[in-house]
């Protein structure tokens, strides 16, 4: 029997198209997506023929809902909860990292660590279906790594309402809050998020680079110094069994 791939990958032209490919079809992030994800963005970062990258969870699938709560649930020492933190540091800084535009196509949920993959991208394209979230406090899990990007990209205010809200954003509300750039019709997101790369990868490759670099280092930056904080707080929720009960319900099904 042929092992299913964490991701997928395939070429559009000089677009490099990576798809989320867990069995369930809301693309919970494990630790073999995690692996092969920060492999599949170095590689294509590292070939001259792509132009540009589009990361999505594939046609009638979610974005993301999150990580995987199989994993999560067996996290039952402080330093598996901070291998598990800095795990999740290292896909989102292999995102920012990579020297060529990143087109996020959203579709579906993005829920937590989802939402948060997603905001690592240059643009995001959203579909009319997607539902967008960080519900973690009203879960029981802590929000640490979610209010810290949120933070560096909306600020205090903002980050205060989506965390302590909870509040399921339509594609509509989650335009006008900033989290993703553009709306199109569900059928019409991967073609979108092709042509949005197509005109990013156009531009002079130089230029973009070191501006994004720019951009991105403290970002980067702020996240690693996160860690650790992270950590801790994760490991006393988790001591806490605050969560157990949504992990069992989620576990269900």
């Amino acid at each position: 029997m042929t092992e299913r791939p964490p991701v997928l990958s395939r070429r559009e032209g000089k677009i490099e198209i990576l798809q989320i490919n867990h069995e369930k079809r809301g693309n919970p992030i494990n630790q073999a997506i995690h692996q092969s994800l920060c492999h599949e963005l170095k590689r294509a970062d590292a070939d001259s023929s792509v132009s540009a990258i589009v990361l999505t969870g594939g046609a009638r699938r979610s974005f993301s809902v999150g990580g995987d709560f199989v994993e999560v649930a067996a996290l039952n020492t402080p330093e598996s909860v901070q291998a598990w933190i800095e795990r999740v540091c290292e896909t989102y800084t292999a995102v920012l990292s990579v020297n060529k535009p990143v087109v996020m196509a959203v579709g579906g949920w993005a829920i937590g660590m989802g939402l948060q993959l997603a905001l690592m991208g240059d643009w995001r394209v959203a579909a009319e279906d997607s539902q967008l979230t960080m519900w973690e406090l009203e879960k029981g899990v802590a929000c640490t790594v979610g209010a810290c990007i949120l933070h560096r990209c909306f600020g205090r205010l903002a980050t205060a309402r989506l965390i302590y809200g909870c509040e399921v954003l339509n594609a509509q509300r989650s335009l006008e809050f900033g989290l993703v750039d553009e709306v199109v019709p569900t059928a019409e997101l991967g073609e979108r998020a092709i042509e949005r790369a197509n005109q990013f990868g156009s531009y002079p490759s130089i230029p973009f680079k070191e501006t994004k670099r720019v951009i991105n280092a403290p970002f980067i930056a702020e996240l690693w110094q996160n860690t650790g904080i992270s950590g801790a707080v994760h490991a006393i929720s988790f001591q806490a069994g605050s969560s157990a009960e949504h992990m069992k319900n989620v576990l269900k099904h």
